[in-house]
C-alpha cells in the first residue's frame, strides 16, 4: 500500500475520506485484480527466469560459481529480487522494495566487491530474461522495480 494511501487514512482519522482520497483508493482497488494476475504470471515464470539468468552468470563469471554455494546463493538472490519486485509492484510502492530488500542487498553488494561488472551484467540479464519469459503487460508492470534493483549497483563496480 503506497505511502500516499496510508497518509489518506491517517488524514481521515475521525472523519471520512476526502473525494481525492476516495478516488486514490478506488484506483488502487481496481488495480489489485490485474496485479494479482501479473503476480501469478511472474510466479509461474520465476524458475525459468532465474534458471536462465543463473546459467548466464555461472558461465560468464566463473568466480561467482567458485564461491561457496555460488550457484545456490545466486539462484536464491535472484528469486528474492523477483519476489520483492512483484510485491512492490502489487503494492505500487517502491519504498517497500527499498525497505524490505534493497537496503540489505546494497550492503551485501558493497561487502562482496564482485568487480568486472558482475552485478550490472547480472541484473541486466535478469531484466532481459524477465522480458523474454513474461508477457508484455506483466513485464511493463514489473520493469520499474527491476530498474530500481539495477540502480543500486555500486558505482565503480568494475574497479572492485
Amino acid at each position: 500500500m503506497t505511502p500516499t494511501l496510508m497518509r489518506a487514512l491517517h488524514t481521515a482519522e475521525n472523519t471520512y475520506l476526502s473525494p481525492e482520497a476516495r478516488e486514490q483508493w478506488q484506483s488502487f482497488a481496481e488495480s489489485v485484480p490485474r496485479g494479482m494476475v501479473y503476480l501469478k504470471h511472474l510466479e509461474n515464470q520465476e524458475m525459468a527466469i532465474v534458471t536462465d539468468t543463473t546459467a548466464y552468470i555461472m558461465q560468464r563469471f566463473p568466480k561467482v560459481k567458485a564461491r561457496i554455494e555460488g550457484h545456490e546463493k545466486t539462484l536464491r538472490d535472484l528469486q528474492l529480487i523477483l519476489r520483492y519486485c512483484g510485491q512492490a509492484a502489487l503494492r505500487q510502492d517502491p519504498q517497500f522494495l527499498e525497505d524490505q530488500l534493497l537496503q540489505w542487498l546494497r550492503t551485501m553488494l558493497v561487502a562482496y566487491k564482485f568487480g568486472q561488472d558482475v552485478l550490472k551484467d547480472s541484473y541486466e540479464k535478469l531484466m532481459e530474461d524477465a522480458r523474454t519469459h513474461l508477457n508484455p503487460e506483466t513485464y511493463t508492470w514489473l520493469e520499474p522495480y527491476l530498474k530500481q534493483v539495477l540502480d543500486i549497483v555500486p558505482q565503480g563496480e568494475n574497479q572492485a
